[in-house]
C-alpha cells in the first residue's frame, strides 16, 4: 500500500477567540493521573469561516474541579444544580454554544482548547 502524503498540511491553530459551537460528543473517561475521571467534551465550530473544525474541553469529577463542570452546564442550559444531581452527558449533544478558545502549549507543542463556555447568542438555534 502506497499513500502519499504530500498534500496534506498542518491544520492551521485557530486564533484566540470566541466561537459559536454544537456539543457533539461527550464521554466519561478515566485520568491517568486522578482517581477521579472527567469528561471529555467535543466542540463542532458552526462559524462560516470555521464550519466544523473541533476543538475540546476537558471537565474533571473530582470536587476541587466540580466548578468547572458546573459553569460549562450552566452555560448550556442546565438549571438546579445544587446537592446530587443525575447527570445525562448525552443529553448535551446538539446543544449550541459559544466556546472560548485559547492557545496551550503541551508536550512543546502549542495546539488550542476550549478554556470555557459561554450561552449561545441570542438567535443562535439552541
Amino acid at each position: 500500500m502506497i499513500i502519499d502524503f504530500s498534500s496534506v498540511s498542518e491544520l492551521e491553530l485557530l486564533p484566540t477567540g470566541v466561537y459559536p459551537a454544537v456539543v457533539v460528543a461527550v464521554e466519561l473517561r478515566e485520568s491517568k493521573s486522578s482517581p477521579d475521571p472527567y469528561l471529555n467534551w467535543t466542540f463542532e465550530l458552526t462559524s462560516e469561516a470555521y464550519l466544523g473544525r473541533k476543538v475540546w474541553l476537558v471537565t474533571g469529577l473530582g470536587s476541587r474541579a466540580l466548578w468547572k463542570l458546573k459553569d460549562t452546564l450552566e452555560a448550556l442550559g442546565e438549571t438546579g444544580l445544587t446537592g446530587e444531581v443525575e447527570l445525562d452527558p448525552a443529553k448535551f449533544i446538539g446543544k449550541t454554544c459559544r466556546v472560548v478558545v485559547t492557545q496551550e502549549v503541551y508536550n512543546g507543542q502549542t495546539r488550542n482548547r476550549v478554556d470555557s463556555v459561554l450561552p449561545a447568542e441570542e438567535g443562535q438555534i439552541r
